[in-house]
């Protein structure tokens, strides 16, 4: 991880969590890391199989790898991807308020059809095809995700492990059979039917009878707004039977899919690679579709228009990395910065404890002993043990706790003058304390004064102690002689 930089983070999911960073080299670009908790050989064995998978796969409409590597302590696993400004299609899904037409459905459906079929041309199966794993690329096309459960399956092999979403699995996965590329295709039709309805085919309030409207097929039917072709291929892709569902191939050549097909190839040629236009050539000389390639080279002439550019009915958002991340970097800095700016605030008008008044202590009498001592009269006489002073009770302070300001994070010029007079007002309140407290030091001390003069007056002279002496002689002797 010393290469990249945290940024932020994306989502999480049973696997591991995805946080979006930046390349440390210099003008390096965003990436989407996924960090996946190794807990054994076997999830290290899962984790090199989904970035083998991802390294063979070179498509415009499958997510790019970049790179892999195994953390220092060897209980992480990293796998760098392009990062996908755009979001998942499922967000985007449920932000829709009406029904998507017919024409953008279809396109956003022909991209994913064109990156799960390079995966099935590599022996690759999905198992896990839904609208939370498409994601929506910084050109605005629809990329496939999330390999983590996909399995590489070799000439008539069948996979019968039970994994994927509950909502988009086949009948033959419900069931516990196996189950070949045929499950995706079903995933794919649950992914149809989403983009026109805006929810799911199949529902239940429990799992066992979720198991059985995904077994019996029922589902509600789309709405009128949809073409009859459109319903009927759908119809064919929810076969329960996975032997009738139709193949990739009949579903892209399909002439449902041509116009979208057609408009998305001429959009895909003017931004995209050379790599992903040869992967794409490929793909299409292997669905029998090389005539929409030799169509699409001079699309002025042939009077083609792309979709995803100039036509408003499906207009396709821009997105601009570097903008949004800014963007949301400031909003950041705001919002640190109105936290502070409302804990000072608040400060300012919470009541300071006032000062508390030095206490005045008894003042103890004081005796001169050498003059005590010089008379030699009672040897066996000890001075009184001093009471020694209370000390002055502490003041309390008010805590105020403001949280950490990210360093580094520059103040805006709205800021900057209304923190310039609180410092002021802080300076200004210093000053007061400050002032009191010295006027209270002054009156303790002219307070212990005046009491250390009294006690100078309140010292005895030697002639007055010993009248007292012989006094107390006299009395003493008078108390003999009378009680001979």
């Amino acid at each position: 991880m010393d290469k990249y930089t945290r940024i932020r983070e994306l989502g999480e999911g049973s696997f591991g969590n995805v946080y979006l960073m930046r390349e440390k080299k210099n003008g390096g670009s965003l990436v989407c890391v996924k960090d996946i908790a190794v807990n054994g050989t076997a999830s290290v064995q899962d984790c090199c199989n989904e970035a083998k998978l991802m390294e063979k796969l070179s498509h415009p409409n499958i997510v790019a790898y970049k790179d892999a590597f195994m953390s220092r302590n060897r209980r992480h696993f990293y796998i760098v991807m392009d990062y996908c400004s755009g979001g998942d299609l499922h967000a985007k899904i449920q932000s829709q308020r009406e029904n998507i037409q017919e024409k953008r459905v279809l396109l956003i459906f022909v991209q994913i059809c064109l990156g799960l079929h390079a995966m099935h041309a590599q022996g690759i199966l999905h198992r896990d095809v839904k609208s939370h794993n498409v994601f929506i690329s910084n050109t605005g096309q629809y990329v496939l995700g999330d390999l983590g459960i996909a399995k590489e399956l070799r000439a008539r092999d069948m996979a019968s492990t039970y994994v994927g979403t509950p909502f988009f699995m086949a009948p033959e996965q419900c069931d516990g059979e196996s189950y070949t590329f045929s499950a995706d295709i079903w995933a794919l039709g649950c992914l149809l039917y989403e983009l026109c309805a805006l929810k799911y085919p199949f529902t239940g309030a429990t799992m066992p009878a979720l198991l059985q409207n995904i077994c019996n097929a029922f589902y509600d039917p789309l709405p009128r707004q949809y073409s009859f072709e459109l319903q009927k291929l759908l119809l064919k892709v929810l076969s329960v039977n996975a032997n009738q569902r139709p193949s990739l191939l009949e579903i892209i050549s399909s002439s449902l899919l041509r116009p979208a097909l057609h408009c998305y190839i001429v959009d895909l040629r003017k931004w995209a690679s050379k790599a992903h236009l040869d992967a794409v050539q490929a793909q299409l000389k292997a669905l029998n579709l090389s005539h929409l390639w030799c169509d699409t080279q001079e699309p002025q002439k042939k009077g083609l228009v792309s979709f995803l550019r100039s036509t408003p009915e499906i207009p396709t958002p821009s997105y601009h990395v570097e903008e949004d991340l800014a963007s949301w970097l400031e909003k950041e800095r705001q919002r640190h910065l109105v936290l502070v700016l409302e804990k000072i605030k608040a400060s300012r008008f919470i009541p300071q404890p006032r000062p508390t008044q030095p206490m005045t202590m008894p003042s103890t009498i004081k005796r001169d002993m050498t003059q005590v001592i010089e008379t030699n009269e009672d040897v066996e006489w000890r001075p009184p043990v001093q009471a020694q002073p209370k000390a002055l009770p502490k003041r309390n302070k008010v805590k105020i706790e403001i949280p950490e300001f990210r360093k580094g994070v520059p103040l805006t010029e709205h800021a900057k003058p209304y923190l310039a007079a609180t410092c002021k007002d802080v300076r200004i309140l210093r000053q007061n304390e400050y002032k009191k407290a010295a006027k209270a030091r002054y009156r303790h001390c002219k307070n212990t004064q005046r009491s250390s003069e009294m006690d100078e007056c309140m010292i005895a002279t030697a002639d007055e102690i010993n009248d007292a002496i012989r006094r107390l002689e006299t009395e003493l002797t008078s108390l003999q002689s009378s009680y001979n």
